[in-house]
């Protein structure tokens, strides 16, 4: 049974690496060896280097491609796609997953074809791409990575930061991915495929014209569903909103290394990219995909670290049995709301309704819906915090629950395209108003150039301050104008612990 995959990257075969395959088993991995090949842009051009192009481009027939993963910066495969190259009488057009389907799997950004696309020589491109015929310094293009189907105890046993993979010479295994299966009912683990099709419907009615202006909360929560940092989340990761009294809001993944099948060696392969073993490429493919990770999601930038202690994604606190509520409109009524106006499948909508709505009916009739009881299951199965959050009773303010609840009325509501600006006016208008001041930051803010500011008459300790940062964009400023004097100089925000 196949638990997980992983990609094998091959310029040349040794023994360590036939052993190991022979360990797992399964079909026939192919282990010819590869030429180097070196693909960058110089200049204006793009440039195409091997010792023998023959041994790339001979073997294709017209209409065939050739799979490649590379460790080129982003910046340059998107330069690469579309590039085409003319030899020995034929037309060759390079294809990248990351301008085409970045999505389908984990590792796609790094994935291109090199597509044979008719006889004959076509000049469209010829200024602009190159092939040079001798051998590269520096690799960073490797043909036909090989995909191996694994167990999770082959994980378990193989995939350590210090196990027998690190002394591969001339290859090197990415960090093993989950295969996707889909749960059986009623059991619906977080990361299940129909609970991340319903989460990727509520972000798409949720999306704003201008994704630089979009609720904190609501980035976390496309994050949280890539598929690059999925496994990191599921072996016991997590991430972080952070921010310094009159910082930026910014957000840190953290990294668990123990327990699941193959965390030590993707937490070691990730963080520490640069310490890893095997052939000197292996640490600059590596070093790609940590990059890929820090700036999954731009403008949002990541800041990466070791976990000191797990984050629970695979099952939630026991959730309570429903009880009678209010007769009168609420979370459950919002919910259902909702429901109604997302584009999902039958099956989807009927997932929702079972999950959510049903279970916090309290009756049959449900004409008293338990809403605390729909909060809790919209939280347990489709709205996650990526943080352990402490104790309600130990906060004056549930920081995530506040901030889903402005999101719920207005973003996944009435207003899709609600501003900061929008925002900070509705709270200067409610009742016992702090006097909130927005400004945007000029272009002296450097990576946060244009970011929003917000100014504020309290405490710069006050809980409210996490829930601000979550329902305004990446990169705010918040920033008290009152000095409280009765509280240590220091913030415990400047501490850039977990705001929850």
């Amino acid at each position: 049974m196949t638990d997980y995959y992983a990609w094998l990257v091959i310029e040349s075969s040794d023994p360590v690496l036939k052993n190991t395959l022979a360990r797992f088993g399964g079909p026939q991995i192919d282990l010819t060896t590869r030429p180097r090949i070196s693909l960058r842009c110089v200049g204006d051009q793009v440039v195409f280097q091997t010792a023998d192009p023959a041994d790339v481009f001979g073997p294709l027939q017209p209409g065939e491609e050739l799979r490649a993963i590379t460790s080129a910066p982003e910046s340059e495969i998107r330069r690469f796609h579309k590039k085409s190259f003319d030899y020995d009488g034929a037309h060759y057009e390079i294809l990248c997953d990351l301008c085409g389907n970045p999505h389908q799997s984990p590792y796609s950004r790094r994935f291109l074809s090199i597509r044979y696309q008719s006889t004959g020589v076509s000049h469209e491109y010829g200024e602009t791409t190159a092939i040079i015929s001798s051998p590269p310094e520096s690799p960073n293009l490797w043909l036909r990575p090989q995909m191996v189907s694994l167990t999770g105890e082959q994980v378990r046993h193989d995939f350590g930061a210090t196990n027998v993979l690190g002394q591969l010479k001339g290859s090197f295994i990415l960090p093993p991915c989950r295969a996707v299966k889909k749960a059986a009912e009623p059991d619906k683990p977080y990361f299940d495929p129909s609970l991340l099709e319903i989460r990727a419907r509520l972000l798409e009615k949720a999306a704003t014209s201008d994704p630089r202006q979009e609720a904190a909360i609501l980035t976390m929560m496309r994050l949280c569903d890539e598929l690059l940092l999925r496994d990191i989340l599921q072996d016991g990761g997590s991430l972080e909103l952070t921010g310094k009294e009159g910082g930026p809001t910014s957000f840190n993944l953290r990294v668990w290394d123990r327990e699941s099948p193959g965390a030590e060696y993707r937490a070691h392969t990730i963080v520490h990219s640069e310490s890893i073993g095997g052939p000197p490429w292996a640490s600059e493919l590596a070093r790609a995909v940590q990059q890929d990770i820090v700036n999954i999601h731009p403008p949002v930038v990541l800041s990466l670290a070791k976990a000191l202690q797990p984050k629970a994604w695979a099952s939630g606190a026991p959730l309570r049995d429903a009880v009678d509520g209010l007769h009168e409109p609420g979370t459950w009524k919002v919910l259902s709301d909702l429901k109604d106006n997302l584009q999902l499948s039958t099956d989807d909508r009927k997932l929702f309704w079972e999950l959510i709505l049903l279970k916090g009916a309290a009756t049959v009739s449900m004409q008293y819906p338990d809403h605390d009881l729909a909060e809790q299951l919209m939280m347990h199965y489709l709205w996650r915090c990526p943080w352990d959050r402490e104790k309600a009773e130990e906060r004056s303010v549930d920081a995530w629950l506040e901030a889903f609840r402005e999101i719920l009325g207005h973003e996944l509501g009435r207003s899709p395209d609600f501003t900061p600006e929008d925002r900070i006016a509705e709270w200067n208008t409610a009742e016992g108003a702090a006097n909130f001041k927005p400004s945007r930051l000029g272009e002296s803010g450097a990576s946060y150039e244009g970011a929003f500011v917000l100014k504020h008459s309290g405490d710069p300790n006050a809980d409210e301050v996490v829930q601000w940062r979550l329902v305004l964009p990446w990169g705010s400023i918040v920033n008290a104008r009152t000095l409280i004097l009765n509280r240590p100089g220091r913030s415990r925000l400047d501490k850039t612990f977990v705001l929850a």
